[in-house]
């Protein structure tokens, strides 16, 4: 599942191949990243945040994408980038 969570609404994509179509050329600028201690990747152009990918992973299996763009909520995650 592939949830992006805005202030005012939350929609939801099922199945591996609709999700990977969210992300086709349109995730190059993600870096790998600690948030709130797990895997996830962080997209943040010139220094500044823009949105962070929360990924939940069951059965060595990506399970779920939460991606968060309100910054509210961003503001409130412990954030660490992992170097290559």
């Amino acid at each position: 599942m592939f949830r992006v969570n805005r202030a005012t609404r939350t929609r939801e994509v099922h199945g591996a191949t609709a999700v990977a179509k969210q992300f086709s050329g349109r995730a190059r600028e993600a870096q790998v990243a600690l948030i709130d201690g797990a895997i996830g990747a962080v997209v943040a152009p010139l220094g500044h945040l823009g949105l962070v990918f929360k990924i939940t992973i069951t059965h060595n299996k990506i399970a779920e994408i939460n991606v968060i763009i309100d910054p509210e909520q961003l503001s409130q995650l412990e954030l660490a980038i992992l170097e290559e």
